[in-house]
């Protein structure tokens, strides 16, 4: 419920900046600053002229200070935001995938069925981390209404010559290094999405991205 009217509040204001100028929170102060001068004329008709003129004076200068605190805050908010996006700049890593692919039905590297230890013959899909580390990879890829999930090698996997261990989920890599990914053609479920290759990721402080190429190959590199 408060989150509900909260989003209320927030379109609310938004329309009144962009018609007036002036947000929710400052038209709030411009009522209270009208309704406590007229309370103040209307309450202090008995007062002396020069006690009136003392009180609106008081009430000016407690709506310049609330006004001030109100632009403190938003500053400081502000200020919060843009140090934290700066931050996640700093740690967010880019994974996208190299290679030219003609289309989907011209994948290769799936392979009949996924051990400890299998000989690749050809790399199919290749990640590059661009920037920063990137942990907790993950991803699928979804050909013709099927949706395979990915699992991941490099050199480090190699056991033996042409012979690797593959992992559903690999655990980090450094920027500047390359990710391959195959998949198990006999594990698959039924899906509804279009062809795509997913990735998602995690930087070093658990903040989620993921990467997705749509059947076009146009990629992005998204924040969740």
């Amino acid at each position: 419920m408060f989150i509900y009217l909260d989003n209320k509040k927030e379109k609310l204001s938004q329309w009144l900046k962009r018609k007036t100028t002036m947000d929710f929170s400052d038209w709030g102060v411009f009522i209270l600053f009208i309704v406590g001068l007229i309370g103040i004329i209307y309450f202090g008709r008995n007062t002396k002229i020069a006690d009136k003129i003392s009180i609106i004076v008081l009430w000016f200068t407690a709506i310049a200070v609330m006004q001030y605190t109100k632009e403190t805050y938003w500053l400081k908010q502000i200020n919060r935001k843009q140090l934290e996006h700066q931050r996640e700049i700093s740690l967010r890593p880019v994974i996208l995938r190299s290679g030219h692919i003609e289309s989907f039905d011209n994948i290769q590297g799936k392979i009949v069925h996924i051990k400890d230890k299998k000989i690749l013959d050809n790399k199919s899909l290749e990640f590059t981390v661009f920037r920063n580390i990137a942990k907790d990879i993950k991803g699928y890829v979804v050909i013709n209404v099927y949706k395979h999930p990915l699992h991941f090698l490099s050199d480090i996997t190699q056991v033996e010559k042409n012979l690797y261990r593959f992992l559903p989920v690999w655990g980090w890599m450094k920027p500047g290094y390359i990710l391959y990914a195959i998949w198990d053609d006999t594990i698959k479920e039924k899906t509804n999405k279009k062809n795509q290759i997913f990735i998602s990721y995690e930087d070093i402080e658990g903040n989620k991205y993921y990467t997705i190429e749509d059947k076009n190959f146009s990629q992005k590199s998204l924040k969740e």
